[in-house]
């Protein structure tokens, strides 16, 4: 698809992780790279010639699952709101690079009060399907996931709840490394600008990218990420 709407072509670069993704960019051995709105942040702090080009609009939210089948100390404490029955619990969360699976999170437990510490364990997973799978099994009382991942992959909500939703979060974003700032690569700069920033979920080809991605359309950053 980036081939023919700019007529250039791009070479695939798996990166295994956000932090991955992160060093293979300050390698210089990649010129665009998706990321979370996190780990997009710390890069363009050890390397401002980053540039952020397009952000998700608000859509995925941060979940907070447990399962159906088991019950924890905490499960059955009405008094308790959502978040707060993590509290002394086995806790599961993304990457420590994930925004809606780590740094939203943390941002509304902060406002209970409530810290890392004040859990029982805390175990980082990147994949959000191990991380359901994780609290299906018994091995995690709780876990955040993002909110799309049903739709996403072959993860069913038959075995766990969802017990609380942060709002809706800009959370993906697609980043443009050094090379696309030179002046020779200006006009393929701004393809790429106007490519992400104009897909529509109303046209086939376009809702198979924003599909794959777990996004609903991406829009020019309105504030620092």
């Amino acid at each position: 698809e980036l081939f023919s709407r700019t007529r250039r072509r791009f070479e695939y670069v798996p990166a295994l992780s956000y932090s991955h993704a992160n060093h293979l960019v300050t390698a210089g051995e990649v010129d665009l790279f998706l990321s979370s709105s996190y780990a997009a942040n710390l890069a363009t702090k050890s390397n401002p010639d980053l540039d952020i080009i397009a952000v998700e609009t608000p859509f995925a939210s941060s979940a907070l699952i447990t399962s159906k089948t088991g019950t924890n100390s905490n499960s059955l404490n009405d008094s308790m709101t959502s978040l707060e029955r993590i509290r002394g619990l086995r806790v599961g969360f993304g990457s420590r690079y994930a925004g809606i699976g780590f740094r939203y999170p943390l941002q509304q437990m902060a406002k209970l009060g409530i810290t890392l510490d004040d859990l029982y364990s805390c175990s980082h997973i990147a994949d959000h399907e191990l991380l359901i799978k994780n609290v299906t099994s018994g091995r995690l009382d709780y876990a955040f996931i993002r909110s799309t991942i049903e739709k996403q992959r072959r993860v069913s909500t038959k075995d766990y709840n969802v017990v609380w939703f942060s709002p809706p979060q800009q959370d993906v974003v697609i980043v443009a490394a050094n090379r696309l700032q030179s002046p020779q690569n200006y006009r393929l700069r701004t393809q790429l600008i106007a490519l992400f920033r104009n897909l529509s979920i109303s046209r086939k080809n376009d809702r198979k990218i924003l599909d794959a991605i777990q996004v609903k359309a991406f829009e020019a950053p309105s504030r620092p990420f």
